[in-house]
């Protein structure tokens, strides 16, 4: 049998039990819709220890993006990202907008339990989840904006921080000078 018949033959095996209807794909008793940012437990899968994206939903997702991840919501983690394989490399991505926070130069916010902290592309904490609050910097900056003492605020669909001392931290997490009180900013 020829590499190509090969090929025709598991494409139309994976077809019987994968079904595409526009923008939807169900397997089995999971459906994952690409218009949904959240995946369903049963669209993800544990493997070598680590967890990913189900391959059969991967096709639903642009990786188009500068680090060529793709990101959706997890159940109990919130936005995360991923790549191609599928492995989801961040976690607790903070939300920014309608969703998770970009990244700049190399590094996203990332919040669990109140407390802030940056990830670098392939998950690894670069600075510790231990501020109240960190800011999106400007497109060409390279320090993030981070609090100690302020507090989130509701402010109609978005929030602010206010309050507490801030100060610039550099990619690495050391604080490179005192910044000025941002209680108008919106994160």
């Amino acid at each position: 049998m020829t590499k190509a018949m090969k090929t025709a033959v598991l494409t139309a095996v994976a077809l019987s039990t994968l079904q595409l209807h526009g923008q939807v794909v169900r397997y089995k008793d999971c459906f994952v819709d690409a218009e949904i940012w959240s995946l369903p437990k049963c669209a993800l899968e544990e493997r070598d220890g680590h967890q990913y994206v189900s391959k059969r939903y991967l096709p639903l997702f642009s990786f188009s993006n500068p680090q060529n991840l793709a990101w959706t919501n997890l159940p109990g983690a919130g936005w995360a990202y991923f790549n191609r394989q599928g492995l989801i490399l961040v976690q607790n991505v903070a939300q920014w907008d309608n969703g998770p926070s970009p990244f700049h130069q190399g590094l996203v916010r990332i919040v669990s339990k109140g407390k802030w902290g940056l990830a670098k592309i392939d998950g690894t904490v670069a600075v510790p989840l231990k501020y109240d609050g960190i800011l999106e910097p400007d497109e060409h900056d390279d320090r993030w904006k981070a609090c100690m003492g302020c507090q989130t605020i509701p402010d109609g669909e978005y929030s602010k921080f206010e309050g507490g001392d801030w100060f610039w931290l550099n990619r690495t997490g050391r604080q490179i000078g005192k910044a000025e009180d941002v209680a108008a900013t919106k994160k």
